[in-house]
């Protein structure tokens, strides 16, 4: 008998801290239903500093990290019947849609193209709805589970694949497969151990250069400080997935040292964009006692923070 109505079960949207992108916040959702924990799929997507305020992005392919974990994301467009075959099969659809034709979407609806990632996991054709994780509302951070009107839904995933966005493929199906080994292993040898060796030389070095340029008080930090910006607000994101993985904060010292981290690029960040709005680059060295106290406590939780981490993938690689 044909269903009329189904919902994946154990989907979870995440907000515990903002994501690169939409297809991540979904992808994290989506293998919740699978029994994945967000954890293991945010290992995945660190970023090592280097030296010069460079960094480097470790990001895993869906396919890297389904052959880890267990899924496989299966990129494809799908017509409303591929969509309730897979929602009765537990595979939770990540659909792409131009919200220039998404109602839900009222700052770009009829007004601009812009491409956006929904996790359909339910259906109801009754009242004719899906069952979405979608942003809290237009511009939110925050995800929650909502509904859609199905026809809508499937037009403006129609209209991801026309111009001006024209993808070739409008909808990744994730499915769950067999995890084969021990995952963190797996993920740990792919990062490698000297990684966060040498993400704590280079760290120290760009935090030193950044005294300096604050103590100089020339032009420099004027022109550094895009360049600046981008880095610092990449280690905040970095280490606020450090802070939620349980290998690397498995004491309560180890997760108040990683809080400390994290509290402390974003006061860093706070300084450099209130430079930049105000055009007061001058700002940094009248208050440089306290912002290079400031990095003086970081370099130092930083040093013993890198220490664990690879002290802790050592006997992780050893199992």
């Amino acid at each position: 008998m044909k269903r009329i109505k189904n919902k994946i079960e154990g989907v979870r949207p995440f907000n515990l801290f903002t994501l690169r992108s939409c297809y991540y916040y979904q992808t994290v959702a989506g293998l919740a239903s699978f029994g994945i924990p967000y954890e293991n799929i945010l290992m995945g997507y660190l970023s090592f500093p280097q030296k010069n305020f460079q960094i480097e992005k470790k990001s895993f392919s869906d396919k890297e990290m389904g052959k880890i974990w267990g899924y496989k994301s299966k990129a494809c467009n799908l017509s409303l019947r591929g969509f309730l075959r897979n929602i009765d099969k537990h595979n939770p659809v990540i659909a792409g849609i131009d919200c220039f034709y998404v109602e839900s979407r009222p700052e770009a609806y009829r007004k601009k193209h812009s491409p956006h990632w929904i996790l359909v996991h339910g259906y109801d054709l009754d009242i004719g709805i899906f069952d979405v994780v979608e942003q809290d509302y237009s511009n939110s951070y925050k995800y929650t589970e909502k509904t859609i009107s199905i026809s809508n839904l499937l037009y403006g995933n129609i209209m991801y694949r026309r111009p001006p966005i024209g993808r070739k493929k409008a909808c990744r199906v994730l499915i769950k497969k067999r995890i084969k080994g021990n995952g963190i292993k797996k993920i740990l040898e792919r990062i490698g151990r000297g990684s966060f060796e040498q993400a704590q030389k280079a760290s120290e070095a760009n935090l030193e250069t950044l005294k300096t340029l604050i103590l100089q008080q020339n032009a420099s930090i004027q022109e550094k400080s895009p360049e600046i910006t981008a880095y610092l607000k990449e280690m905040k994101y970095s280490f606020s997935i450090i802070k939620k993985i349980e290998i690397f904060t498995d004491t309560p010292e180890k997760a108040a040292r990683i809080s400390f981290i994290v509290a402390a690029y974003s006061n860093l960040l706070s300084v450099f964009w209130k430079m930049e709005n105000k055009k007061d680059y001058g700002f940094a060295f009248r208050y440089k006692d306290n912002i290079i106290k400031k990095i003086d406590d970081l370099l130092i939780a930083e040093y013993v923070t890198y220490n664990d981490i690879s002290e802790g993938c050592k006997c992780w690689l050893k199992q």
